[in-house]
C-alpha cells in the first residue's frame, strides 16, 4: 500500500536511531501521506474486510444479544442489521 518500515531501537536510543533512518523515515511517511490525499482504492482490501464484517464480526456481535445493545443499534440506525 504505501511501504512499510521496521525499526528495532535499544532502550534509551531513539534519538540515534532516528538521527540514522531520517532518510527512510521521511520517504515512508510522504508514501503513507501520498496514499491519504489520493484515497486509493484496494479491491482485495474490500473484499478481505466483507468477508471479516459478515462472517466474525457481525455474527458475534449478533450472537452476544444484550451486551453489544449499542452496536446493534448504531448499526440499525446505519442500515446495517
Amino acid at each position: 500500500m504505501s511501504g512499510q518500515l521496521r525499526i528495532q531501537a535499544g532502550f534509551n536510543d531513539l534519538e540515534g536511531m532516528i538521527r540514522k533512518r531520517k532518510g527512510e523515515i521521511d520517504y515512508v511517511s510522504q508514501s503513507f501521506i501520498r496514499a491519504i490525499k489520493r484515497r486509493q482504492y484496494y479491491p482485495i482490501q474490500s473484499i478481505i474486510h466483507f468477508f471479516i464484517f459478515h462472517l466474525g464480526i457481525k455474527p458475534f456481535v449478533k450472537k452476544k444479544g444484550t451486551l453489544y445493545q449499542g452496536v446493534r443499534g448504531k448499526w440499525s440506525k446505519l442500515g446495517i442489521t
